[in-house]
């Protein structure tokens, strides 16, 4: 019988042995290979096999992440290189054999982001008998990229979406290693916040991430504010970006010659650069189909599922442009539910970001949730409207990502993992002290997901019940300044309205 971790800081793993640290009652492994490094011939293919090391290797410090640049929300990381497909591993020391898995997939817009910031770190989690890991994926264009010289060169390969083959490759590596760490590879739970709430979809709807976790969690998914493209539109993006490389009629070769600074070119969540990044892309083999029809149809995994968004996401997106999206996006039919925004909300500026969080965040999560439910599976639906007590009055709601150092239980890590020179930083200038009310926000969100991810349902002693949306189609838990209440929807409906307009799109 497998044991956990217990005094061990070396653990077996199907490529070698790795030796962690063990600090206190928690194992920690860092920066272990999950797949090949994708560089030379293996940029732009699907990740291959680990090859085996001889000896022990030291898996004590983070490794290398992946190239980007123009961080918005935190740091860039300290070393960064193409070699990056790694995981990290937190252990409970002294619990059984087969504890709960979690996984965790970063977001940033899939242009950004490493899983060594200090928001993700999982001591929480597996002091609470649940193995935690972080996974790195390729991103920008290193992670979705397309171009005909490439589907040419392994017509029989998946195509395009290397950052979500990236994260099977990391599922698949936690089903066959992860016993070794004291988890129960019959028990992972996948979860994301923002392109990695994408990346969950995305697994739900992949056949080959079947079978590979059992509960998911999506926190503010962005699907609707950059929809997959067909996979050809994402190849003739591909050309154009070659074509300003000076590469019109580039073959294979020359374009794995790219030098990464080029590869990455700017590319970042302040610079999308649309005309020459795609982002996902329907590939026909890991996205099969349009996200919201994969969910209404009933093509995805059938799992337990928590989702869910905050209550002023678009405020970091710019919601005054935004809005004129929605507005040029739906000409003429949102004359009545722009009267009512501005009812509600006198402030132009808050109502634009509530009209755009709703469309884009609230009611597409609520969306999914149901159509979820109507599978027969477990859903539980939330919101995230609690503002730390030290920023009240000075922002309007909870921002996107908000939650996240909640959700981890890190709140003593935000203002490390701020990036300099953003409003994200400026908010925190001032360092951030956490208060009993942050703290009880943060004990109840990490308790509703740590119990979630040990038996499909989050209620729990000491917390508020939290109803499924089997048991009531307008069933969700506000997590508010308030507290954490359970109850019928409050934004019910607005989002009513917003489903009758998107309801054509689906």
């Amino acid at each position: 019988m497998v044991t956990s971790p217990g005094s061990r800081d070396t653990v077996p793993t199907t490529a070698g042995p790795v030796k962690g640290v063990i600090r206190d009652d928690i194992a920690m492994f860092r920066s272990i290979p999950f797949a090949a490094p994708p560089v030379g011939r293996l940029r732009w293919r699907p990740p291959q096999p680990v090859t085996p090391w001889d000896g022990v290797r030291d898996a004590t410090v983070f490794g290398p992440s992946c190239p980007q640049t123009t961080a918005f929300f935190t740091p860039l990381p300290a070393g960064m290189s193409e070699d990056c497909l790694t995981l990290n591993v937190w252990a409970p020391v002294a619990a059984q054999a087969n504890v709960p898995v979690m996984v965790f997939v970063h977001g940033g817009a899939f242009m950004n982001g490493t899983s060594e910031a200090g928001l993700y770190d999982g001591a929480t989690f597996a002091r609470q008998g649940v193995v935690l890991v972080t996974a790195n994926y390729r991103l920008g264009r290193f992670g979705f990229f397309a171009h005909p010289a490439l589907t040419e060169e392994h017509p029989d390969e998946a195509k395009g979406n290397f950052a979500f083959m990236d994260q099977i490759a990391a599922l698949e590596w936690v089903r066959d290693n992860i016993a070794e760490f004291g988890g129960d590879p019959g028990n992972v739970t996948i979860f994301g916040e923002s392109s990695g709430a994408r990346a969950m979809e995305a697994m739900l709807i992949a056949p080959a991430a079947r079978r590979l976790f059992h509960k998911a969690i999506i926190q503010s998914t962005t699907h609707r504010l950059a929809p997959a493209r067909p996979r050809h539109s994402a190849e003739s993006i591909g050309v154009a970006f070659a074509e300003s490389l000076g590469l019109p009629d580039a073959d294979a070769d020359a374009l794995r010659a790219i030098p990464v600074d080029a590869v990455i070119g700017g590319l970042g969540q302040g610079n999308a650069q649309p005309t020459t990044f795609s982002g996902p892309m329907l590939d026909g083999t890991i996205l099969t189909e349009p996200y919201e029809a994969a969910f209404a149809h009933g093509r995805i995994a059938a799992v337990p599922l928590i989702m869910g968004a905050t209550d002023y996401e678009t405020a970091v997106f710019n919601p005054a442009a935004q809005y004129d999206r929605l507005m040029a996006d739906h000409a003429g039919s949102l004359d009545a539910i722009v009267a009512n925004y501005q009812k509600a909300f006198p402030d132009e500026l808050d109502a634009k970001t509530r009209f755009g969080t709703d469309a884009m965040f609230g009611e597409p999560s609520r969306f999914m949730a149901r159509a979820m439910a109507t599978m027969g599976q477990p859903v539980f639906l939330y919101r995230f409207s609690y503002v730390a007590e030290q920023l009240r009055g000075r922002v309007g709601g909870a921002l996107h990502a908000s939650e996240l150092p909640f959700t981890f239980d890190t709140l003593d890590k935000i203002v490390e993992s701020c990036a300099s020179e953003t409003w994200f930083e400026k908010l925190y200038a001032a360092g951030f002290a956490t208060t009993d009310s942050d703290q009880a926000i943060a004990d109840a969100m990490n308790g509703y997901w740590i119990d979630f991810a040990k038996t499909g349902d989050p209620n729990g002693a000491g917390r508020p019940r939290w109803a499924s949306l089997t048991e009531d189609t307008n069933a969700m838990l506000e997590f508010g300044n308030g507290g954490v209440t359970e109850g019928s929807d409050a934004t019910r409906e607005r989002y009513d309205a917003w489903e009758a307009i998107l309801a054509p799109e689906r």
